[in-house]
């Protein structure tokens, strides 16, 4: 962003944000909520900045959701940074508080200021749908470790209660209940009239069942936050890059281990689950592999060609056709 006069920094945690003006210093803490918002906002007015502003803060979930819904109410133009890319842009720094937190992402946003992107929220619905997704994450995360402790009792009847094995199974059953009526919300979600187009165009990939389809369209914004699938590959952690330095060091090209692991481990059991039904995905993945390419690589590759389909059938917004071998 270009023709900003001043930087906003804000320090965001559970109950309060930490608030930095970057040109004058000046700093406030406010409670973060609604009433706390108003206040920062009256207090930013009445330091009497002029010109453009830039309000910048940590994207830290649901912490930070709130005084975005705020800002964009208010029609304030703010920026949510992840935070590992401030972290490692400070250099060498010694202490830490919120204070100096909130003037740290204040210069972060004055030095990138003309590089950094205003973008909007995400919609009502694919809020709702990310976080369908998040309580269904959790009972399967409580579902598998209610399996595996079954498991471990089961191996050792003679030791274990027989009240706690059927505790346990009574447990899994109550989650797996739970489980299906999470999906059946998404997935009567994802058929509303914002959704049901591109969710009726990814199903038709061999590969893609409902959580992935459902994971794609909430992580791009019902494919709106990314313009090439080159950018979302990057960004599930696909893209492999080079590791050289000099002539004295090269090490093997590879992906980058900083990436959104939940939709890439969906890719991979999709990209598992191609080469095994999918002809094209299958031939391709063993020419990978033929010529000379990892297993792990190849379907790597295998990955990013579902990606690439997903982004090539919601841009012409046609359904894929698996072409017949001649």
């Amino acid at each position: 962003m270009k023709n900003i006069s001043d930087v906003v920094g804000i320090d965001v945690s559970k109950l309060k944000i930490d608030v930095c003006i970057y040109h004058t210093g000046k700093h406030q803490s406010f409670s973060n909520d609604n009433n706390g918002f108003t206040k920062m906002y009256r207090w930013v007015n009445s330091v009497g900045l002029l010109g453009d502003i830039l309000v910048c803060f940590e994207n830290t979930g649901y912490y930070s959701l709130s005084l975005a819904v705020f800002l964009e109410q208010n029609s304030l133009p703010f920026c949510m940074i992840a935070p590992i890319e401030i972290r490692r842009s400070l250099g060498l720094v010694r202490g830490k508080n919120d204070i100096i937190d909130a003037y740290q992402i204040a210069r972060y946003a004055w030095l990138h200021r003309d590089e950094l992107e205003c973008i909007p929220l995400a919609g009502r619905k694919v809020l709702s749908l990310a976080q369908l997704l998040k309580v269904r994450d959790q009972l399967v995360k409580q579902k598998n470790a209610f399996e595996n402790m079954l498991h471990a009792f089961e191996q050792t009847k003679e030791l274990s209660d027989k009240t706690a094995i059927t505790l346990i199974k009574q447990q899994i059953d109550h989650i797996e209940k739970q489980i299906k009526k999470v999906e059946v919300a998404i997935e009567q979600l994802l058929n509303e009239q914002e959704f049901i187009t591109n969710y009726t165009l990814l199903r038709t990939i061999k590969g893609v069942g409902l959580i992935l389809a459902a994971q794609l369209i909430a992580h791009t914004n019902n494919f709106q936050s990314f313009k090439q699938w080159r950018q979302f590959a990057c960004y599930c952690g696909l893209a492999p890059f080079d590791y050289q330095s000099g002539s004295s060091i090269r090490g093997k090209t590879k992906v980058h281990p900083i990436a959104d692991k939940k939709v890439k481990s969906l890719l991979t059991m999709a990209a598992i689950s191609a080469i095994q039904y999918e002809p094209q995905l299958k031939a391709y993945y063993k020419r990978k592999v033929l010529a000379g390419k990892a297993k792990m690589s190849a379907l790597n590759a295998v990955k990013c060609k579902l990606v690439a389909r997903a982004f090539s059938v919601i841009k012409r917004q046609t359904p894929y056709v698996l072409l017949q071998a001649a």
